[in-house]
């Protein structure tokens, strides 16, 4: 009997051809600025064909209520049916209640210090608070509404590193590990990708399958034999099913609390007919 090819794993693969192409013509482009933004719009490209509507990926910065702001990142995965988003001079300032996932997109990882910036990026974005101090609650689907918590895998933003080069393995396991020691769980990275070799993600202490979640994770798990882009597309995917919506308070991010509309004159009540020039002076 022959074996059953599915439609959706034939587009799937058709996406990441296409994608590793032109992620390989961006690499003729001289200027380094060009260049990156070419491979940005490549990569948002192939994963806004796969993922769900209702999300949308622009670079930009990130922000929380308490008046902090990332570090600018290469592409940010948010809801943009529900959150308003900032628009300064065309750079999106997006909320942190909105950001789903967070990709670092770089050409070369092929030296430490490259590595610890992209890090240092995904971290800008983990530190943010997406419980507002505490008010915040989060809404899964079909499920009642509870406190944002940010010690919860599913409360947390994503965070990915893409690569088109990367350094050997041998040469970069040691010194993500050595970054994890010293780093907060809360600040790790969920997923490392090099697009054309192989992937790293997380063993849990219950199971051999690798995962996005290092919540209790005691290993790291190299996958080598797979399609990295198609890894990275089907994690966001399975991502999305799971992040809830974070409801946010208007008043912490337009001001309103500080006074912004001005000062309140309450005046009383009067019946009869409404004295237009009353207020005129």
């Amino acid at each position: 009997m022959a074996e059953r090819t599915l439609l959706t794993e034939t587009v799937v693969e058709a996406f990441v051809s296409q994608a590793l192409a032109s992620l390989v013509l961006t690499s003729s482009i001289n200027h380094p600025g060009e260049s990156g933004r070419a491979r940005e719009e490549v990569l948002r490209q192939f994963l806004a064909a796969l993922l769900p509507a209702g999300l949308r990926l622009d670079t930009g910065f990130v922000v929380d209520a308490q008046g902090s702001v990332s570090r600018q990142i290469d592409l940010i995965l948010y809801r943009d049916d529900y959150h308003p988003v900032f628009t300064v001079g065309g750079i999106r300032h997006v909320m942190v209640e909105a950001v789903i996932a967070v990709v670092e997109n770089k050409a070369r990882i092929t030296s430490r210090k490259v590595l610890r910036e992209a890090l240092a990026n995904v971290a800008s974005v983990k530190r943010l608070d997406r419980s507002n101090g505490g008010f915040n609650m989060a809404f899964p689907r079909g499920g009642p509404g509870v406190p944002v918590d940010p010690a919860r895998f599913e409360h947390q933003v994503l965070g990915i590193i893409v690569t088109q080069r990367s350094m050997r393995r041998k040469a970069l396991l040691p010194e993500w590990h050595a970054y994890l020691a010293s780093t907060p769980r809360s600040l790790w990275p969920n997923l490392y990708v090099d697009v054309h070799e192989f992937d790293i993600a997380y063993a849990g202490e219950r199971s051999s399958a690798t995962t996005t979640d290092c919540t209790h994770a005691q290993t790291t798990a190299t996958r080598i034999n797979g399609v990295p882009l198609a890894d990275l597309a089907f994690e966001l995917a399975n991502w999305t099913r799971v992040s809830p919506l974070i409801d946010y308070r208007a008043s912490s991010y337009f001001g309103l609390a500080g006074g912004l509309g001005g000062a309140v004159i309450n005046r009383p009540i009067v019946e009869g007919p409404i004295d237009a020039t009353a207020d005129q002076e």
